[in-house]
């Protein structure tokens, strides 16, 4: 099988980066300002979690406001709540759905679509294997924060909690100023269930403004992973991974 405009799927989708949730995590080396300023937002990721995740499991933060620009937390107890936060993260400033029991099921697709133009309760939509998810809370910004640090992957740091998630995560993707909630562009990226090519989509689909292979385009430097966005050029390092945390194993 093919991918429209890129190369054959076997090629390109090898690997993925298991977090142990104790201590492993990406950070990047500078400021991650893509973001800054923007109304709009969509992030795409794929995820498999494990018993590591607990409820403070965060896949991807970037400090600013109060305490961030962004992040996507995955509460993760019996049941797993995904959770859109800016600034804050208080009661106007985050968003959030409940996907059910989805650790130990294996992959999944998780695709969130920001845009602070619309009314309250509207702004965000989260998507779960493609499909629209019942959505809670809404945010009083009009622009996400601009961000104060690195992001990091796996993992938060803003408070005193053990924020680090347990599973899988491939093909980690951000599009700055664009809300892709159009149930055509849902599908044309979550493809059936299976990775695609994300710079080559139909449907006007841009880049994205930021793509981790999250193990392809990754090297190893002795105990250290270095990964930069194939897009945007934005590199990040590993903290207490080594080559056992690269695995053979995608969706």
């Amino acid at each position: 099988m093919s991918v429209v405009g890129g190369p054959r799927l076997e090629s390109i989708f090898k690997y993925s980066f298991d977090f142990d949730g104790t201590d492993d995590f990406f950070s990047g080396t500078t400021n991650y300002t893509s973001t800054d300023t923007q109304t709009k937002l969509t992030i795409s990721a794929w995820i498999n979690l494990d018993n590591a995740s607990t409820t403070f499991s965060y896949l991807m933060a970037v400090p600013g406001g109060s305490r961030f620009s962004f992040a996507v937390r995955l509460q993760t107890i019996t049941s797993t709540s995904c959770w859109l936060y800016l600034d804050s993260a208080t009661n106007n400033s985050r968003a959030s759905t409940n996907f059910g029991t989805i650790k130990n099921t294996g992959w999944h697709h998780l695709m969130i679509c920001l845009d602070l133009s619309l009314p309250n309760f509207q702004e965000c939509q989260i998507f779960f294997d493609g499909v629209a998810q019942t959505m809670s809370g809404y945010y009083a910004q009009s622009s996400i924060p601009s961000s104060t640090g690195a992001m990091t992957i796996g993992y938060q740091a803003s408070d005193a909690n053990p924020n680090y998630l347990g599973g899988l995560v491939d093909e980690l993707a951000i599009w700055a100023g664009e809300d892709l909630r159009e149930q055509n562009k849902v599908n044309a990226i979550y493809n059936n269930g299976k990775p695609i090519y994300l710079n080559s989509l139909p449907f006007s689909i841009p880049q994205p403004t930021t793509w981790f292979r999250m193990g392809e385009e990754s090297n190893l430097n002795g105990t250290q992973w270095t990964m930069t966005d194939v897009n945007g050029g934005y590199t990040v390092l590993s903290e207490s991974m080594n080559e056992n945390n690269r695995v053979l194993d995608t969706p």
